[in-house]
């Protein structure tokens, strides 16, 4: 009993040591980040494209920042799932209003049937694109960009070694239902881990035109079920990086069940597995956490009851001791990312919520293990109303397509 609680101790200090390390790093980011205004006459001429299926909570919010961005010359595309998609009848409605003559607006005709319909309507996107264009763009419907947003992908783009520059999410709903604190949770930890092993973010992400037609993404898109994740791995090739930009840490406000929660976070899990060489430590990470904590809680009540309270309490500083440093980190993130957030809002006011933190991550990690376990062997995912079958990383089939149903509120 006592070398099991001594390596539960052990466990503890060795993960306590690795997140303290991994955060700094993300914090010295987020708070050293100086990017002086970028002139106009450096700024390549942009597309951005957006693909849309249903109509996201914010979708109004999203198209009307990007319609009105300060950038001297760009363009957007929007590939809708079909002209009877909710967000068919918002998009043309805004573009009327905003008169937005560099918006170009068309349905996803051509399906794929080796790729998602997220990575068909981007392919489809890029298949008439003027030669002038210098500068790739993506972001997702539920990315609210600031007036500056573009103009921060070109300036970081123009930094040598950077062949993509993407950003971040932070979630920060009205209401503290138990999947949006779930959420929330889970993503601090996620965004950390990305920002580490340079994990891009499809919800804002840019290329330099040439390098990704060297590259020969929309090649590797075409058989994929996400865009995203593999930009690290397939930009080594050109011994370039992904460039987090801290400034363009995006704020969601949007609520979520705990349903739709627990299948988020496995297909985000998904897709690391599939297409980003660190996937071992992703799946390592959720192991130690489960183990360091609800393993220490397991055994202690087991060492207790069979008479070791020294061991149960060896065990029980495990957890406390891991869980402690959790929140502290938190907090430092939380207010660092605010401190770059505009307008700057503070997640949930009620002091309850925050008190109740070191319960919910308990409920996040135990939820953690369940979504690594099955992102690891799971080969079917459910995204937007489609099941998709994941046969490898690059043979993907599509199993079964409904009507997608996006809540006003939610997202899916």
């Amino acid at each position: 009993m006592y070398y099991i609680a001594g390596g539960l101790l052990l466990l503890s200090i060795a993960m306590v040591l690795i997140h303290m390390v991994i955060a700094y790093r993300v914090l010295r980011s987020l708070s050293h980040y100086a990017q002086p205004p970028y002139p106009d006459e450096k700024c390549p001429k942009a597309m951005v494209v957006m693909c849309l299926r249903g109509s996201d909570p914010f979708l109004e919010a999203t198209l009307r920042s990007i319609f009105a961005q300060d950038y001297p010359q760009y363009v957007v595309k929007l590939i809708v799932d079909s002209v009877h998609d909710t967000a068919w009848e918002i998009v043309h409605r805004i573009k009327e209003e905003l008169h937005a003559s560099h918006v170009t607006i068309q349905p996803h005709l051509k399906r794929r049937a080796g790729c998602s319909l997220k990575c068909g309507s981007q392919i489809e996107a890029l298949e008439t694109i003027d030669p002038s264009i210098e500068m790739l763009a993506f972001l997702d419907a539920d990315t609210v960009p600031h007036a500056t947003w573009l103009r921060e992908l070109a300036a970081a783009l123009n930094q040598p070694g950077v062949g993509a520059a993407t950003g971040g999410r932070w979630y920060a709903p009205e209401t503290a239902t138990p999947g949006a604190v779930m959420r929330y949770l889970w993503n601090v930890a996620a965004q950390a881990l990305m920002t580490e092993l340079h994990i891009a973010w499809g919800g804002t992400l840019a290329f330099r035109r040439e390098v990704f037609d060297q590259l020969k993404l929309a090649d590797r898109w075409s058989k994929a079920i996400c865009e995203d994740t593999m930009t690290q791995d397939a930009l080594r090739e050109m011994n370039l990086k992904v460039q987090f930009v801290p400034t363009l840490m995006m704020v969601n406000q949007e609520d979520i069940s705990v349903n739709s929660f627990r299948r988020w976070v496995t297909r985000q899990l998904l897709n690391t597995r599939l297409y980003h060489s660190n996937w071992w430590f992703v799946l390592l990470h959720g192991l130690s956490v489960f183990v360091v904590v609800e393993g220490s809680l397991i055994f202690s009540l087991v060492a207790a009851l069979r008479g070791y309270g020294n061991e149960a309490l060896m065990a029980i500083g495990a957890a406390v001791l891991f869980q402690s440093t959790l929140c502290l980190l938190l907090f430092l993130l939380e207010r660092a990312v605010l401190n770059l957030s505009s307008p700057r809002r503070r997640l949930w006011g009620a002091w309850w919520v925050w008190a109740l933190i070191p319960v919910w991550m308990v409920f996040v990690q135990t939820m953690n293990l369940w979504c690594v376990l099955r992102a690891q062997f799971t080969r079917r995912i459910e995204w937007r109303g489609v099941t998709y079958e994941v046969l490898s990383p690059f043979h993907i089939r599509i199993v079964e397509e409904t009507e997608v149903i996006v809540s006003a509120t939610q997202s899916i």
